[in-house]
């Protein structure tokens, strides 16, 4: 587990996440300014699955998780991280 929160701290900071925040069935993601993701793809992931993302004021993206021990939440994290970094790399690939 040691690890994977390490890597997930890494994959954050790529995209500019300062903190990640996963209790119970909820997971936030505050960004720092600027964010180094470009906001139109969490606005993507947004309009897409509007029940598993929401944001949350100019700096927090809202999650709803179906994890319930600290490793699924740790392994459901990496996969968010993973669909925002795929959502920015295709908004960049089709402009």
């Amino acid at each position: 587990m040691l690890f994977l929160a390490a890597e997930l701290r890494l994959m954050g900071a790529t995209l500019g996440v300062k903190k990640i925040n996963a209790k119970g069935e909820d997971c936030h993601l505050t960004f720092s300014t600027p964010p180094k993701v470009d906001p139109f793809a969490l606005i993507r992931l947004v309009q897409e699955q509007p029940r598993r993302y929401r944001l949350a004021g100019n700096d927090r993206l809202s999650i709803a998780m179906n994890a319930t021990t600290c490793l699924e939440r740790g392994e459901e994290i990496r996969g968010i991280l993973d669909e925002i970094t795929a959502s920015d790399e295709a908004l960049h690939t089709t402009h």
